[in-house]
């Protein structure tokens, strides 16, 4: 059971209707000081793998479907990365969220 605390939640949606018959939405809680510890591990583990820094941003940013370990050829970011060097980040990445994520939300819509 979550204590009386205050928690912040990422979410991102996959799909749009216009588009496709099912929408995903997921997301993380955690705490404040958790998402801190979170973001510094996580870009430092991009920047171990050499990710460029992210258009206007100051730091390398992980979209999945770019990375995309189950695929032989990557794009964007993630270009320069080898298949096994691409499944090595995505398990490190894991065990970051794994280590700070208080608990994850996902639906997923059919619209018929």
């Amino acid at each position: 059971m979550l204590s009386p605390a205050t928690y912040d939640g990422y979410f991102d949606e996959s799909g749009k209707l216009a588009d496709r018959p099912i929408v995903a939405f997921a997301g993380f809680i955690s705490t404040p000081k958790k998402w801190n510890r979170l973001s510094e591990e996580w870009v430092k583990t991009l920047q171990d793998f050499k990710v460029p820094n992210y258009k206007d941003y100051d730091r390398p940013v992980f979209h999945a479907n770019k990375c995309a370990a189950d695929k032989e050829q990557s794009h964007g970011d993630f270009k320069n990365l080898s298949q096994v060097e691409r499944v090595e980040l995505e398990k490190r990445l894991t065990l970051i969220i794994d280590k700070h994520i208080v608990f994850g939300i996902c639906a997923a819509i059919y619209i018929d």
